[in-house]
C-alpha cells in the first residue's frame, strides 16, 4: 500500500483512541502524533530540554500511563524501536535530575512532503497551489544547524548519544560503539576527533574487520612505551587508521623490532611478561 492520509492530532484526545490498553501499533502511531513538529522548550521529570523537530516530550512514566502499560513494557518497546533505527534516545542532566526523551528518526523526511503542520488545507507554506518559496527548507536548515549546535556546546547538560568528529560529522549507532572499542583498546588518547573522522572513512566495518582492527590496535599499545623509551614518536589514532595499519602483516622479526633490534629473545620474553603482568608460559 501506497500513499498519505491526513490525521490531525486531536485524535491524540479522542476517546475512542484512548479507550483500553494501546496495541504496540498504536503505541508507534501515537508516538509520532505526540512528536513536536516545531522547536520548543518544555520541562520533563525537572529537566528544562529544548525539542526539536521530531521529539517526543514524553518520560517513560507518562507513556505508561497514557498507554495503560507497566513502565517496564514502556522501556523494552521503546528499546526494541531503537534497535531497528525507529528512534533514539537522548540523555540529558542538570545538576542533580536527569532524564531523557525520544527523537523520532527521519521524521521530517517523511512529514514534511512540501506540507507543515498546522495547515488545514493541504498547502505548504499558505500559497493556493502546494508549492513553496523556499521559506520551509531554510527553516529545516536552521533547526538542523541549531540541533548539533546544541549538542556540541552544551555538554554539561547532555549524556551524548552521539560524538561529533573534527569535521563535524555525526558519529553514532554501531559506528560510535565500535570506535569506542578501538579508542579504548589503542590506548593513545590525543586527537580523538580527528580519530573519529579516520573511523568514519572507513568504507566498511563487519564485525571480523572490527576484531582485527581491536587486535592489530591492541599489539599496537603493548609495543608503544618501547617505541618511546628509543626516542621514537608513537603514531597518533588518526595516522594510525588512514595508514590502515591492522592491515600490516606482523612477522616475528617484527615484533621483536617494536621493542629493540638489539634484544635478544630471552629479554623480549622477559619485557612481555611484564607487561602481561609479569606471567611468563
Amino acid at each position: 500500500m501506497k500513499g498519505w492520509i491526513k490525521l490531525h492530532r486531536q485524535l491524540c484526545e479522542n476517546p475512542i483512541w484512548l479507550e483500553g490498553p494501546f496495541s504496540r501499533g498504536q503505541a508507534w502511531v501515537d508516538l509520532i502524533l505526540l512528536a513536536s513538529h516545531k522547536p520548543s522548550i518544555k520541562r520533563i521529570d525537572g529537566v528544562k530540554i529544548e525539542l526539536q523537530r521530531g521529539d517526543v516530550g514524553w518520560s517513560e512514566r507518562t507513556l505508561a500511563k497514557r498507554w495503560r502499560w507497566s513502565r517496564g513494557k514502556v522501556r523494552r518497546f521503546l528499546g526494541e524501536l531503537e534497535m531497528v533505527s525507529q528512534m533514539e534516545r537522548k540523555r540529558y542532566q542538570q545538576r542533580d535530575q536527569r532524564t531523557s526523551i525520544i527523537s523520532i528518526l527521519n521524521y521530517c523526511k517523511y512529514q514534511d512532503n512540501n506540507i507543515y503542520d498546522g495547515t488545514s488545507d493541504g498547502t505548504s507554506d499558505g500559497t493556493s497551489d502546494g508549492t513553496s518559496d523556499g521559506t520551509k527548507d531554510k527553516k529545516d536548515k536552521n533547526v538542523k544547524k541549531k540541533k548539533i549546535r546544541s549538542s556540541s556546546e552544551n555538554p554539561d547538560e547532555a549524556h551524548e548519544q552521539f560524538f561529533l568528529s573534527k569535521k563535524r560529522r555525526k558519529l553514532s549507532g554501531k559506528r560510535l560503539e565500535t570506535f569506542d572499542q578501538f579508542w579504548e583498546a589503542f590506548g593513545y588518547k590525543k586527537g580523538k576527533a580527528e580519530a573519529a573522522d579516520a573511523w568514519l572513512d572507513i568504507p566498511t566495518l563487519t564485525d571480523a574487520i572490527v576484531a582485527t582492527i581491536l587486535s592489530a590496535a591492541k599489539n599496537e599499545a603493548i609495543s608503544r612505551d618501547s617505541l618511546i623509551e628509543s626516542g621514537r614518536t608513537p603514531k597518533m589514532a588518526q595516522g594510525w587508521l588512514t595508514a590502515r595499519r591492522w592491515e600490516d602483516e606482523t612477522t616475528p622479526a617484527q615484533t621483536q623490532s617494536a621493542y629493540s633490534p638489539s634484544l635478544s629473545q630471552e629479554e623480549v620474553e622477559k619485557m612481555l611478561g611484564r607487561k602481561l603482568g609479569n606471567v611468563l608460559i
